[in-house]
Parts: structure tokens; C-alpha cells; sequence
């Protein structure tokens, strides 16, 4: 269906073309001049022809013609759009004020005047091109006819006068039965809806409805209704389920706006719309429909396509920030395109405050440039700093990642914090291959390493042996502990007196090797006197560190590492055995001091005890070599005591049943302490056997009489003489008399009688009170 829109319409409400604009001044122009022109025309060509329009008509017309000239150039609205109606004003009102004048002048007749009324007003209501042009000329033939028979008194004015209101007429109305055409065809093909409305009102000017008046053929489509379904209805007729959201947009139209835009659902239809309503003047109002269906449905499957995506990406999200590892994407630039939570919260990277540093940055750039160029996944282990200020190794795993259109896309990398394991199979090497008391290499690590030393550019290589001296000794005695403690400072005397490249073993219990390459027999002399140098000046705490060394040094290619140990470890032994008298007496001489540092025992009541038991051996008949023993027994025979805890050793008031059994144990210890030395070993026995009562109620072994060694038996009763006459820190010393009533009580029970008997007699003789060296306590009655 073809929708006819009003010309009216057309030209009042559209801006006019600039091609019909400057076709109407040069109307305008022309009018103007040939009002002046032809006025003059009339004056030359004879004075007494009558001109049929007054000269000042004339100027009058000409005056208004060039005034719409002059205002179409400086008026807009004049130029856009009231200009056409001005000039067709104009031309009526010429031709008809032309027509008048001759008829009163007699020049032509009223069907004259009428015909030439007629042309104008048919080319303007017709509408075929074909039929007005026909009409045109048909006017032409019936002037021209009614010219020839002698209708006219003035036929060439007449003629001039058809011509021009024919042509002028037909121009204007071809432009614009051509452009109303020409709007009619763009109204009709647009490709949006365009429906023009008046606004119903009610009694109160509210707007109450608004009617249909005219629709193109884009609307028909979109509402899916005919125009003569639509056309002079209402709008709540046309779409009864209309919402009254839309309404109220054209009711604020109505009442408020000049101009609405809005999108919104129509109900019935199915459809989205976006709608641009204008105002025009009076009642009416057009709105421009845009069926946004399509886009909305495509908006809304974007919408849920971001937000499926949103959803995989953070659902990916989620499962990288749930990964026990490190994952982090990085364009080929080196820039972070993505990294997961664990990462991020590790190292910072992709924030303000990264904790990478510079040159770790630059050592992943440059394995990023390696796995670029490579088809292959590339591995590495790189030490990045972490947030906590720690340097972590992270085992990383480096591949390019290529898009579907084969575009480097960046890298993609994978790490794992193998800083605890590489810490555990750091800790199991060095378990492995050392030593985990003194931390040096073990013996299993110096047959490994040795295969790789021994060759020739090492040569000479010397081998050293190292024995600590009396270690069994200090472990029995002082316990485990203290022979760990002495092997320790043994490993830190080795350390301080060898090289940064010699390889320090510990060979077995207390023996040490030490392997110097490229080290002559006459230094590695050098290194055993710098040891033993180094030895001497450890802290006697609570023994003196002793070492036994020997050296040996292979020089030929053919010689054996095993037969250059074997020969160190001989010079060790034969070195060892040479001293092995000083070094016992150095070992029991500081067990001795450590001693007397850890109890009460003082070397007065020990040197007192031999002068006591001497004696008493000289009263009995002992030989020289007995007395010697006695001595010794004197001077050593509470060794064991060494393993006694100090706080047992001092204390005052009586021991529990507990501690009790930890001091009788001193016996068995210091038994086993001299028999580790020549010097103590002949006492050994009396050593064990001190603390035996003549009854059999002593300990450790319950000996009774003559079962108990005879120094044991001496030692027994100087020792509890002296402990009594002695003033001790938990009782004062008592009188020699009280003392030996104490001892005469208890012979036949913890003391043998006949010799409390020769001893008691002979503490009765003056001169034994000269010879006491530690008596000055002794209270004498």
C-alpha cells in the first residue's frame, strides 16, 4: 500500500534543498527584474502606449521580490524552510493582480483572466507529470487560437504574459511535486518506523489517547499490521496491551518535552524498540520506531556469553589459585598477562611491591628467551626472593604458548618451591657424607672422594692420622657426652690448623684423616706441629685435648692411597705408644684437677691420706714396692668420682637412697679408669674394693676379712679418720680422740680390727701430729 503524504506536510516540516533554494532566487531575481525591466519598455517603445501596471506597482512588486531575495540569505527559517511559500505567494499574487488590471483596462476578457488563473492552479494540484504537461500546452494552443481569431486587443502581452505563468508555474510545481515525491519515497523506504500522532485531550488538558495519522511502510513491517488497519486509530486501539511506562513517555512528550528517546518492551508485539518521539507544531507529534529486538537478543546473548566466560575464566581462576604450585603467563615482552594467587602472594610480582629482585628478573628473562625459541618445554631451577625476605629455589617448567593463528602468545611457566627439598637432600647429603657429630666428612665420603683426588696433578699428597687420647677413658669416666664434647673440639683444632681445600674425615671412633693435596712430607710435618700447637691451647674443660698424629706422603703415581694411610696410621701408633706413658699422665692428672674443681676433695686431704696410710703401711711391715701402691691408692683412689654429678658431690646433709646408689657407683668407675692406665692399673683392685666392710656389708662386690685387698683395707681406715678429724662444709671436725673411738667402734664390723688397733696407737704418738699436713682443723683435747 501506497501511503500519499500531504505536500503541506512535507514542506512545512522539512528543511528545503539547496538546488530548489537557489532556484527560488533567481525567481525572485528575475521577477524583480522584469517588473523595472518591462516599465521601461513601455516608456520607449511609444508614449502613448498605456503600460497595464503602474510603475509603482511595479517598484512595489520589485521591492518584495528582492526582499525575500535578501532575507533568504540572512533569515534561516525564511531559507529553509518558508521560502517556497513566499515566492509561490508572490508569483499568484503578480499573475492576479496582472489579470485584473487588464481586464479593467479592457485589455482582456474575464475568460482570459480566468484561464490564466487556471494554468497555475493545476500545475499545482495535479500530480501526473504526463497530464500537466499536456494541460500546459493545451493552454498554450487555446491562447494561441483565441490570439489569431482577434480575442486579444494586446495579443503579445497576453502571450508573453501565458508564457510566463505557464512555465514559472510548471517549474515550481515539477520542484515540488518532486521533491514531496522524492520525501514521500524516503518517508516510505526508510528503514526505521515512522508513525506521526495527534494527541487526544481530556477535558483537563491531560493527554487521553493519541491517534494514528499517517505510517510508512517500515512501520507496517514492524508492528506487522497494514497501514489501513493502523491509520486513524488510537493507540491503545491498534495495541490494547500497550504498558503504561510507554504511554507515560508520550503523555511527558505531551505535556513537558519537546523531544523523548526511550527503549522499552511492547507488549503483544514481541519486540524491543527504541523510540525517538518529536513534537510539531499543534497537537501532533512524530515518533521514529527502531526494532532493537535483534540487538537486544544479541545483547543478551553477549551478556551471557560474558558471563559464561566471566564464569570459565574465574572458574580458571579459581583452579589456578587453587594449585599447590606456582602458574604465571608472561608475554613475550617479559610482561605478567596472568598469574595465579599463590604466586602473586609468594613473590608480589604484578603488584606495586614486587619482591623479585632485578637480577632474578633478568635471569627469568633470559630462560623465558630460551623456552621462546625452543618447541620443547624447558626446566630450570631459579632462586627468586619471596615476600618474607628468603631466597627460594624454584623448579620451573617453561613452555611457548601459539595461538590458532600461530601468534606467539607469551610463556607460559609452572614452578615449584623445592626449596625444602633441595634443604632435605642438602641435609641427606651431608648425612650421607658427614659426620653428624663433628660435622666433618666421613669415612664413606673420603673412599668416594679419594678416587677423584688421587691423580697425578695432586701430587705430592700427604695423608694425615689423628687420634684422640683417651677417649674411652673420658667416656666412661665423664660420660658419652663429654668424649662428643672433646671430639668436637678435636674437629675444630683439625678445621683451624688445615686449608680451605684439605679434606678432614673422621676415620672411625676417635681417629681422624686428613687429605692434603699438593702437600710435601715436610708440610704436612708443618700441619701436625700446627695441631698440636692449636691443641695446646684448647681449654682444659674438664680434660686436656691430647692428639696423637702421624703423617705419610705419596709422591710417585704407582703408589697407593691405602698403603700411604697405612703407613700414617703406623707413624701414628708408634708416636702414640712413645707417649703413651705422658699422655696417661697428662689424661690422669686432669681428671684429677677436674676433680677436685667438681667436689670437696682438696689435694691436702689426699696428700693426708697418703701420709696417713703410709705410715700405717710402714707400722705393718710393707715393702717399698707395696708402699708405692699405697700411695698411688691414696692419691686416686676416689677417681671415679669424676662421673659423680657435682651436685651430689656437694651437698650438704645426707644423701637420698637414689643418690646413694649414684656414689657407690664411683668404685666400679674408678676401677675401670686404672685399669685403662699402667700407672693406676696395679691399684685397680683396691680402687674397687675401698668401700668393703670388714663384715661383708660394704659394696660394691660384698667382700668381708681377708677377702679385701690390704691397701683397700689401710685406705678404709686413714680415709675415715681423716674425713672425721676434717672440717667439711657439712660438719665439723671432730677431736683425734673422738675420732678414734669412732674407728675403735667399728672395727670388726666396717674396719679391721688389729690394724684400727696398730693405727690407734699410732695417732697417740706426738710425733704423728708433726707429720700431719693437713691437720690444722684437728681439735686436740
Amino acid at each position: 500500500m501506497v501511503i500519499r503524504v500531504r505536500l503541506s506536510y512535507i514542506i512545512d516540516n522539512e528543511d528545503l534543498s539547496p538546488v530548489l533554494i537557489m532556484l527560488l532566487r533567481v525567481v525572485c531575481a528575475v521577477a524583480a527584474v522584469l517588473y523595472i525591466g518591462f516599465g521601461y519598455v513601455y516608456r520607449l517603445l511609444d508614449e502613448q502606449s498605456v503600460d497595464p501596471i503602474p510603475f509603482g506597482h511595479r517598484i512595489l512588486f520589485a521591492i518584495a521580490y528582492l526582499t525575500v531575495f535578501v532575507l533568504s540569505y540572512y533569515v534561516r527559517p525564511i531559507k529553509n524552510r518558508y521560502l517556497a511559500h513566499l515566492v509561490l505567494c508572490l508569483v499568484v499574487a503578480s499573475f492576479a493582480h496582472t489579470a485584473f488590471l487588464g481586464a479593467q483596462l479592457g485589455f482582456i476578457s474575464g475568460s482570459q483572466v480566468t484561464l490564466l488563473m487556471i494554468i497555475p492552479l493545476a500545475n499545482a494540484i495535479l500530480q501526473s507529470r504526463k497530464i500537466v504537461l499536456l494541460l500546459n500546452l493545451a493552454f498554450i494552443g487555446i491562447v494561441v487560437a483565441m490570439l489569431t481569431s482577434g480575442a486579444c486587443e494586446y495579443p503579445l502581452l497576453y502571450f508573453l504574459a501565458t508564457l510566463m505563468i505557464t512555465g514559472s508555474s510548471y517549474l515550481m510545481a515539477r520542484v515540488r511535486h518532486g521533491y514531496a515525491k522524492r520525501y514521500e519515497d524516503l518517508f516510505n523506504q526508510a528503514p526505521i518506523g515512522i508513525a506521526s500522532h495527534r494527541i487526544i485531550w481530556e477535558k483537563d488538558r491531560k493527554p487521553q489517547d493519541y491517534r494514528i495519522l499517517e505510517v510508512n511502510r517500515t512501520f507496517e513491517h514492524l508492528l506487522e499490521r497494514e497501514a489501513k488497519d493502523v491509520v486513524g486509530k488510537t493507540v491503545r486501539e491498534v495495541i490494547p496491551t500497550i504498558g503504561p511506562d510507554w504511554l507515560k513517555e508520550y503523555a511527558n512528550l505531551a505535556t513537558n518535552a519537546n523531544e523523548v528517546h526511550f527503549e522499552k518492551y511492547l507488549e503483544g508485539t514481541g519486540k524491543y524498540f527504541e523510540v525517538k518521539a518529536y513534537k510539531l507544531d499543534g497537537n501532533q507529534f512524530v515518533a521514529v520506531f527502531n526494532d532493537t529486538t535483534r540487538r537486544r537478543q544479541t545483547e543478551e546473548a553477549l551478556r551471557k556469553s560474558q558471563e559464561q566466560l566471566k564464569s570459565q575464566k574465574q572458574l580458571l581462576q579459581t583452579i589456578l589459585d587453587s594449585a599447590p604450585i606456582n602458574i604465571w603467563l608472561t608475554d613475550p615482552e617479559g610482561e605478567p598477562l596472568l598469574i595465579n594467587r599463590r604466586f602473586q602472594d609468594s613473590t608480589g610480582w604484578g603488584t606495586t611491591t614486587p619482591s623479585i629482585t632485578e637480577e632474578e628478573l633478568l635471569v627469568c628473562r633470559r630462560t623465558d628467551q630460551e623456552a621462546l625459541v625452543s618447541d620443547y618445554p624447558q626446566e630450570y631451577e631459579e632462586e627468586i626472593t619471596f615476600q618474607d625476605n628468603t631466597r627460594h629455589i624454584v623448579r620451573t617448567i617453561k613452555t611457548r604458548i601459539v595461538d590458532e593463528n600461530g601468534q606467539i602468545v607469551g610463556v607460559l611457566g609452572i614452578g615449584l618451591d623445592i626449596t625444602e627439598q633441595k634443604k632435605a637432600e642438602e641435609e641427606l647429603k651431608r648425612i650421607t657424607f658427614h659426620d653428624s657429630l663433628t660435622g666433618l666428612y666421613n669415612r664413606r665420603y673420603f673412599e668416594m672422594e679419594v678416587k677423584r683426588l688421587d691423580r697425578e696433578r695432586q701430587l705430592p699428597i700427604s695423608l694425615v692420622m689423628a687420634d684422640v687420647n683417651g677417649l674411652k677413658i673420658v667416656n666412661d669416666s665423664l660420660g658419652h657426652q663429654q668424649g662428643d664434647l672433646l671430639l668436637i673440639k678435636c674437629a675444630q683444632v683439625l678445621r683451624a690448623a688445615c686449608r680451605r681445600e684439605d679434606m678432614i674425615t673422621r676415620w672411625g671412633g676417635d681417629e681422624f684423616v686428613i687429605l692434603l693435596p699438593n702437600t710435601s712430607e715436610k708440610d704436612a710435618a708443618k700441619v701436625c706441629a700446627r695441631i698440636r700447637q692449636l691443641s695446646d691451647q684448647v681449654d682444659e674443660d674438664p680434660i686436656k685435648l691430647s692428639i696423637s698424629l702421624g703423617y705419610a706422603t705419596k709422591t710417585v703415581p704407582e703408589q697407593s692411597i691405602a698403603d700411604i694411610l697405612r703407613e700414617a696410621e703406623n707413624h701414628m701408633y708408634r708416636k702414640k705408644s712413645k707417649h703413651a706413658q705422658e699422655n696417661g699422665n697428662e689424661l690422669v692428672g686432669s681428671l684429677q684437677r677436674a676433680l677436685q674443681a667438681k667436689s670437696h676433695e682438696t689435694k691436702e686431704h689426699t696428700d693426708n691420706i697418703e701420709f696417713l696410710a703410709v705410715s700405717l703401711g710402714k707400722r705393718i711391715g710393707l715393702n717399698e714396692r707395696e708402699l708405692d701402691d699405697l700411695r698411688t691408692l691414696a692419691q686416686h683412689h676416689d677417681i671415679g668420682q669424676i662421673a659423680t654429678d657435682s651436685s651430689i658431690l656437694k651437698k650438704r646433709g645426707p644423701l637420698s637412697s637414689q643418690e646413694r646408689e649414684v656414689m657407690r657407683r664411683h668404685a666400679e668407675i674408678g676401677y675401670r679408669i686404672a685399669l685403662a692406665f699402667s700407672k693406676l692399673a696395679p691399684v685397680a683392685e683396691s680402687i674397687l674394693s675401698h668401700h668393703e666392710w670388714w663384715n661383708g656389708e660394704g659394696y660394691p662386690r660384698g667382700l668381708k676379712g681377708l677377702e679385701i685387698p690390704l691397701p683397700a683395707r689401710i685406705l678404709a681406715i686413714v680415709d675415715a679418720f681423716d674425713s672425721m678429724v676434717g672440717t667439711r662444709p657439712y660438719h665439723h671436725g671432730r677431736s683425734v680422740p673422738e675420732a678414734l673411738d669412732e674407728l675403735n667402734a667399728y672395727a670388726g664390723t666396717q674396719f679391721q680390727p688389729d690394724l684400727v688397733e696398730v693405727f690407734t696407737e699410732m695417732m697417740k704418738e706426738p710425733a704423728m701430729e708433726a707429720g700431719l699436713l693437713d691437720l690444722a682443723n684437728v681439735v686436740v683435747e
